[in-house]
């Protein structure tokens, strides 16, 4: 069990479900995602590595991109 899985079973973080998943959860992801990426910008690769390892689940937000 990952660390978020824990945490929305202790916390009920079980409503507002996208794919099997919280969305509460996906947002933490985005969030954690967006970090690593500006560390990756001043060139902390192996930083930004570390942080993404913080990830709590591996689904991702499905986002429409703009045409």
């Amino acid at each position: 069990m990952t660390l978020g899985e824990a945490l929305c079973k202790k916390y009920a973080l079980t409503s507002f479900r996208n794919g099997g998943c919280s969305l509460a959860i996906l947002a933490i992801n985005e969030a954690i995602e967006a970090a690593a990426t500006i560390v990756e910008e001043q060139k902390q690769v192996d930083v930004a590595a570390r942080i993404r390892r913080l990830k709590w689940s591996e689904t991702q937000m499905s986002i429409p991109e703009a045409a």
